[in-house]
């Protein structure tokens, strides 16, 4: 008896035991759950951020162009894209191309120069030359400090 009284306490402490981890277990997987919503929502809060940061750089991008083009260049085609500027157009002489090349670099914002070309053709008889450009943008002032 004494025995059998010992055996009924353990089967009830297991049962107990088997209870508890039961429970324990719906709240891992609960914790799971919202460890997984918690990922996705500050996911979209960082692409939310992003978009809200880019989202005047196009304007910014045609202001700053319109500053930096001198006289005697013509921009055909830009296009803006993973933080790079590629422009195209014509301009009347060699000096108005590195006036505005000049101009460029020394805006601040649309950064470094990575890649120009320049080719002389004769349009309408007159000398033009076609040229583009490639840039990297400095998005943020901390790029712009640091110089690249």
């Amino acid at each position: 008896m004494y025995v059998d009284s010992l055996i009924s306490a353990q089967n009830q402490r297991n049962q107990f035991l088997q209870t508890q981890t039961i429970i324990i277990d719906r709240r891992i997987a609960e914790i799971r759950t919202i460890k997984k919503e918690k990922a996705e929502l500050e996911r979209r809060i960082n692409l939310i951020q992003t978009l809200e940061e880019k989202r005047n750089d196009a304007t910014r991008l045609f202001n700053t162009l319109a500053d930096t083009v001198p006289a005697g260049v013509y921009l055909l085609t830009s296009s803006f894209n993973n933080e790079k500027v590629v422009v195209q157009g014509t301009a009347e002489s060699n000096n108005r191309v590195t006036t505005m090349m000049r101009n460029v670099d020394g805006s601040g914002w649309l950064g470094i120069l990575t890649y120009v070309i320049l080719k002389k053709v004769l349009q309408n008889r007159l000398n033009s030359i076609i040229l583009g450009w490639i840039s990297k943008l400095f998005l943020n002032s901390k790029e712009l400090n640091n110089g690249y």
